[in-house]
């Protein structure tokens, strides 16, 4: 007996260890996958953010200048990064001790820059212009904006060359009013040193606008003689108080102030009793130079302005364009550096990257910018034209004639360009000199909208006004115009109108003619189409003309316009609803050598101008399916009914979906052939495709239940028919839910 047992027992064994091993090998394997899994974690998990300080101080103006940063950031991190790292903005405080963002993570910071030596010891951008030599001398401050004397500068050239006519015999004097400080004292330096022999009558006043200075510095303007020009330097509160004070005293010569620079600065006047009652009594001829005007900058900022405006609801300024140059740069120094972002690697990142930002020094290096190349000079300042705008109506415009730098004067030819007199030389600089042309398109009718042939015809007026003495503006041509729909094409030799108003050149055209139209038809017929009139100018370069929305011309300025779709120039328009009225300034760029040997070592692209108007246009979908689809509407009743047929009708169960299915065909290759050929499919055809395969059910529900019935299977073919009208009738209402939710609620 003990024999035996001995055998079962090591039976028994190699029996639970046999059981055992299986058991082992699955937990061996989920360890094996738990680990592969944890290495696969570890190695894809994102490498860590590099973080940028935003020295947050109280204020408006800070939080539009964070806004616009994160504008760029978002797209920059949407977009993978740098390294794959992701960028985030550290907010920090101000006023707080420096040394406490050196021993934090960041590799760099945007906001005021430091007194030389101190701490924090990295790399430094600013949104604000240099206003002395206290930071001049830090070498981890880098500025993106015109130091203060040189933007005085900037001015006086514009007043000796633009506004005065380059003439230092003529009549009108110039008087500047200063503040008694740092950035008054550079400010006059700057202006009075360029004005050369045209020296201005200068006052210098404390920047305090409830002092006697005011007062004082007004009653001395009020006994100057006229004409002249007053150039007012001082901060943006205390000008608000010196300019109310020169209008009281029925001074109305023009003003030039240097802090108006956005529409923002007109909330200083619109509480007073003379501009409620007298709107524009505080601001009519009074001018301002600014680093930035949004109605003659660049493809990038008009997409900037935009988005600025989505995303806050207000209209951009030049302190929110320049933060958003400003993390341009930031980031685009971070890709030349390639930081390690570990904290072991931060003090030679921090190096690394003030070395990139030092490389930025030169029109080759340059980063794209909102408004043209963005580079620093040997003081780390980026010294760029500025922008000459008026008040009018509330808003700030640009001026007719502006001056704009030429960033390659090697690749223009100069004798020629200084001849013909759109390029001007100042000292060691070449500007353009820049025609602003304010732009209309209003539509008079819009006759027909054809699918089919890809058009749609208008009879509309463009006009033009411009200053200079030639008719280079006027050069312009209509893309999408199709020649043979119109008399003879459009001709700019030929206006509708030629005269002078106001000091400025003006030309009217009508074009009546079919325009080429890029429609989208994937949402056919939900869809919403914009008929885009589009004109550019191949033979001036932005930078000598440049097209700006005549927002006072169009009436986009009044809150009282009427309504698009009240329009009597839509009145006609059938199955569509015009939803919209849209301008916008539309920029395109050439990067072709054109085969000159001096292009062939440059990236430099030429940008050109055009004006846009466009249409916004919804079908009117229930008057399309009341027309066109009101018999797929029946056919999809009627091959439900056939799911109620009695047996006694079963090849009508079977016939009537087959002409349900092939009526439907017919019926969608006709609506196809009233559209251009698309080799994409439109939300019309998901529906054809969803009653195609209801008739496909019906079919088969009808074969399946005469089947059963012949088996003398009742119960079950009664069932297969209300299983057929259940899915029949949910798959017919969340199509059309779907439809719904994804159209109609939008």
């Amino acid at each position: 007996m003990p024999d035996r047992q001995a055998p079962d027992q090591d039976a028994a064994v190699i029996r639970v260890r046999a059981r055992r091993r299986p058991m082992l090998a699955w937990l061996a394997g989920l360890v094996l996958i738990a680990a592969a899994v944890a290495g696969v974690r570890l190695l894809a998990a994102p490498p860590g953010p590099i973080h940028i300080a935003f020295a947050n101080g109280p204020g408006s103006v800070d939080a539009e200048i964070l806004t616009a940063a994160r504008l760029y950031l978002n797209e920059v991190n949407h977009g993978g990064g740098i390294d794959g790292r992701r960028i985030e903005l550290d907010l920090v405080n101000a006023s707080g001790p420096l040394a406490a963002i050196g021993d934090g993570p960041a590799l760099a910071m945007l906001g005021d820059c430091p007194w030389p030596g101190a701490k924090p010891a990295l790399p430094v951008l600013s949104t604000r212009a240099r206003t002395g030599d206290q930071a001049s001398d830090n070498p981890d401050c880098f500025r993106v904006q015109t130091p203060n004397a040189q933007q005085a500068q900037w001015l006086a050239y514009y007043i000796r060359n633009v506004l005065t006519k380059g003439d230092p015999d003529a009549d009108t004097t110039i008087d500047l009013v200063t503040a008694n400080d740092a950035s008054g004292r550079g400010f006059a330096n700057g202006f009075v040193t360029a004005m050369e022999e045209q020296n201005p009558r200068t006052w210098i006043m404390d920047d305090e606008p409830g002092t006697t200075a005011v007062r004082d510095v007004a009653d001395a303007l009020a006994r100057e003689p006229e004409p002249r020009i007053i150039v007012i330097g001082v901060s943006e509160e205390s000008s608000a108080a010196l300019v109310k004070a020169i209008r009281r005293r029925g001074i109305r010569a023009m003003l030039v102030v240097s802090a108006a620079g956005s529409d923002a600065y007109l909330s200083n006047f619109e509480n007073d009793p003379e501009e409620r009652a007298t709107p524009g009594f505080f601001t009519a001829n009074m001018y301002t130079a600014t680093p930035m005007i949004f109605d003659t900058i660049g493809a990038l900022g008009q997409q900037f302005a935009e988005n600025y405006t989505l995303a806050t609801g207000k209209r951009p300024s030049w302190l929110s364009a320049g933060a958003n140059d400003a993390m341009r740069i930031m980031v685009q120094a971070l890709r030349r550096a390639h930081p390690g972002n570990t904290p072991e690697s931060k003090a030679s990142d921090r190096k690394k990257l003030r070395a990139a930002l030092a490389g930025i020094d030169s029109p080759d290096n340059a980063v794209p910018g909102l408004d043209g190349p963005l580079y620093f000079d040997g003081e780390r300042d980026m010294p760029r034209s500025l922008h000459f705008g008026y008040f009018d109506r509330g808003r700030l415009v640009s001026a007719p004639l502006q001056l704009v730098s030429v960033h390659h004067p090697d690749l223009v030819d100069l004798m020629k360009e200084l001849k013909a007199g759109t390029i001007i030389n100042i000292g060691p600089n070449f500007y353009w000199v820049q025609r602003v042309v304010y732009a209309g398109i209003d539509i008079a009718h819009l006759n027909r909208i054809d699918l089919q042939a890809g058009t749609f015809n208008v009879d509309l007026y463009v006009w033009l006004r411009y200053g200079g003495d030639n008719a280079a503006p006027t050069h312009i041509e209509f893309p999408d115009l199709q020649r043979d729909s119109s008399a003879g094409g459009f001709d700019p030799e030929k206006p509708a109108e030629e005269s002078e108003l106001d000091g400025l050149n003006y030309r009217l055209y009508r074009i009546v003619g079919d325009f080429k139209a890029d429609f989208n038809l994937h949402d056919y017929p939900f869809d919403t189409q914009s008929l885009v009139v589009r004109f550019q100018n191949h033979e001036q370069p932005r930078e000598q003309v440049a097209y700006v929305t005549d927002t006072f011309g169009l009436h986009l300025h009044r809150p009282d316009q009427t309504p698009p779709h009240a329009r009597s120039a839509f009145a006609d328009l059938q199955l569509w609803h015009v939803t919209d009225l849209r301008y916008f300034v539309h920029m395109f760029s050439i990067s072709s050598t054109l085969g000159k040997p001096a292009f062939f070592d440059n990236d430099s692209r030429n940008e050109y101008g055009g004006f846009d108007a466009a249409i916004v246009v919804q079908r009117d979908v229930l008057a399309f399916m009341a027309k066109t689809l009101a018999p797929l509407f029946l056919l999809v009743l009627v091959v439900f009914a056939t799911l109620f047929f009695p047996a006694g009708l079963a090849a009508e169960r079977t016939t009537i979906p087959v002409t349900g299915f092939l009526t439907s065909a017919v019926l969608l290759v006709s609506i196809s052939n009233s559209l251009p050929s698309l080799g994409y499919t439109m939300a019309l055809e998901y529906m054809f495709y969803v009653f195609f395969g209801l008739c496909l059910m019906a079919m088969c529900a009808g074969f399946v239940s005469e089947i059963l019935r012949n088996h003398h299977r009742s119960a079950r073919a009664a069932a297969v028919d209300h299983a057929a009208r259940i899915v029949f009738a949910g798959v017919v209402m969340v199509t059309t839910g779907f439809f719904v939710w994804r159209f109609a609620l939008r």
